[in-house]
């Protein structure tokens, strides 16, 4: 069953990065758009990702850890292979390092600056929040474990950026959980508005 509401986001994410990405000459617009965007995409994320954990889709955190890298660290490693690394040798972007590889085999670990490192935190963001669910009930709990890791994110994000690795997961993690709570919130309104004669 797809909803709507998801769609509709998905794709306004969509639209809202495609246009930050053109709108980098005039700072305000691009500061704005970045300020939420990439927040809502985590949040989302976290949504969906909810939703299947009710519905027991994965059975353990190595299943979940399989069912992931498929849809996100494969295709994260196929770009690197067959466009980022060919073209950067190309555009002479190695010469002169003795170790052409092992450089991006660092940018892929420490993707500072380097597009697709949404994938890897999106990655540690699903395995980090699938452990939390499931062995910290509480949430109260865990939401001070998601916020301990978020200030070590934007303390990463701040101070030592170059060193922040997998797109630096902990500063999204914290997105990620509250999307936990957004399907719960809709269901509520829609009752709401139901008993008050109203359909969504």
């Amino acid at each position: 069953m797809r909803l709507r509401y998801i769609d509709y986001t998905k794709g306004l994410a969509i639209i809202l990065m495609l246009f930050g990405h053109t709108m980098t000459k005039i700072n305000f617009v691009h500061i704005w758009i970045y300020s939420f965007h990439m927040p809502a995409y985590f949040c989302l994320s976290g949504t969906v990702f909810s939703m299947e954990l009710k519905k027991n889709r994965y059975s353990s955190v190595s299943n979940l850890i399989r069912e992931k890298a498929k849809r996100l660290l494969i295709p994260l490693l196929f770009v690197w292979l067959v466009w980022n690394i060919p073209i950067k040798m190309l555009a002479g972007y190695y010469d002169g390092l003795a170790h052409p590889l092992m450089m991006a085999v660092i940018q892929i670990i420490f993707p500072n600056a380097v597009y697709l490192w949404f994938l890897e935190a999106l990655f540690f963001c699903f395995v980090m929040d699938y452990v939390i669910e499931k062995h910290i009930k509480n949430v109260g709990q865990q939401f001070m474990l998601v916020g301990t890791l978020a200030l070590i994110g934007l303390g990463f994000y701040k101070y030592a950026r170059q060193i922040a690795p997998f797109g630096n997961p902990f500063r999204w993690l914290i997105w990620f959980w509250i999307g936990h709570f957004i399907d719960n919130i809709l269901n509520e309104l829609n009752k709401v508005s139901e008993n008050h004669g109203f359909r969504s």
